[in-house]
């Protein structure tokens, strides 16, 4: 019973360390299978597709917001003071230039150019005594029947009579464009587009009356951006654009700010447009269409191959195998491409798939198209 026991015994410790040497050797071939797979994994090469770069012309359209503004706009203030005496015109009222738009009372106005001329009458013949009184005292003078004294004062006496009269007659101008002021007329053909005051309402100098707007041709205020300075020129056309049914509108640049704002990196153009069917209104919102000028043979990608951060724009190109990042100058879109001033050149090849986790020198494979 005893030999039984101890064989059992030495049969089961071989069993169990055969089986341990089994596990033993399992083990290790999987993890050296293991490093081999991981291997061969850190050195396989990206699959990416690329288009060449290719040369086309650029034909670019600007296309950018804006209000209407009149070309010619005021408010009419009272110059005098007093009565409104005549108002003949009203809200949308077109007037043509030298018609009466409104008038305060005269009456006041005439009578005070009435005095001035009367007071400039009496200097001016005080003057001619005084003339008169100069030239006798010099002919007593020279014959010694007057003293120096007296032909002295009488030539005082004519200067101070002459400055009367420059004083008096700057008074009676003064009354005379205070009687013109009273009466207002329109300069250019206008509409009236605000009434401020009431006929019969006592004015102060100052004091806004109406609101006059030429609306035969209204300007297009446009704000477009910096990196277009340049390429829009005085003279070049535009088509404008309406809401509410408007029909088109063509027009031309008439002014270019200069300046561009340092807070909207914008400048300001104006594109007037005829206006004499009164078809548009002054604050219409409008949509610009400017045609600038063409540029040949620019380098061409499609839109897929550029990536856009933070206003930077650039795209991976395959060189020898290898990717490298490319800084572009993008200077428009055109039919689904994207044409550039710089940065790539005409036959390099640009990826425009499986470019996400790339870096400088990745290596590539570049599948067929």
């Amino acid at each position: 019973m005893k030999n039984n026991r101890r064989s059992l015994c030495f049969w089961s410790l071989l069993i169990a360390a055969t089986t341990l040497g089994a596990y033993s050797c399992g083990d290790s071939s999987t993890g050296e299978q293991g490093a081999v797979a991981h291997e061969t994994t850190g050195t396989a090469e990206r699959r990416v597709r690329v288009v060449a770069v290719e040369r086309r012309d650029y034909e670019p359209t600007l296309v950018v917001t804006g209000s209407l503004v009149a070309r010619r706009h005021a408010v009419l203030r009272a110059m005098v003071d007093g009565d409104l005496e005549e108002l003949p015109v009203d809200i949308g009222d077109e007037v043509g230039a030298g018609e009466l738009l409104f008038q305060i009372r005269l009456t006041d106005y005439r009578l005070a150019l009435q005095r001035a001329e009367a007071a400039l009458a009496e200097v001016e013949a005080a003057v001619e005594d005084a003339v008169r009184e100069r030239q006798r005292l010099e002919g007593l003078y020279a014959d010694g029947a007057a003293t120096e004294q007296m032909r002295d004062k009488a030539i005082t006496v004519r200067r101070l009579a002459e400055a009367a009269v420059e004083r008096v007659r700057a008074a009676r101008d003064t009354a005379a464009q205070q009687l013109e002021d009273a009466t207002v007329f329109a300069r250019y053909p206008a509409v009236i587009t605000a009434r401020f005051r009431e006929q019969g309402e006592f004015m102060k100098k100052g004091d806004p009356v109406l609101e006059v707007t030429d609306l035969s041709v209204l300007n297009a205020e446009l704000d477009i951006p910096e990196r277009f300075v340049g390429l829009v020129v005085m003279g070049m056309s535009g088509t404008l654009g309406f809401e509410a049914g408007v029909e088109d509108a063509v027009g031309k640049v008439v002014a270019i700010n200069p300046k561009v704002d340092r807070a909207s990196r914008t400048f300001r153009v104006k594109v007037a447009v005829d206006n004499s069917s009164r078809a548009l209104s002054a604050g219409m919102f409008c949509t610009a269409t400017i045609e600038l000028p063409r540029e040949a043979g620019l380098a061409a990608i499609p839109e897929a191959a550029v990536i856009r951060d933070e206003g930077r724009s650039w795209v991976w190109i395959v060189e020898e195998g290898h990717t490298f990042q490319r800084l572009i100058e993008e200077a428009g879109s055109s039919d689904g491409f994207v044409l550039t001033r710089a940065g790539i050149q005409l036959g390099q090849e640009v990826v425009i798939d499986g470019f996400g986790g790339l870096v400088d020198g990745s290596a590539v494979v570049v599948e067929d198209q």
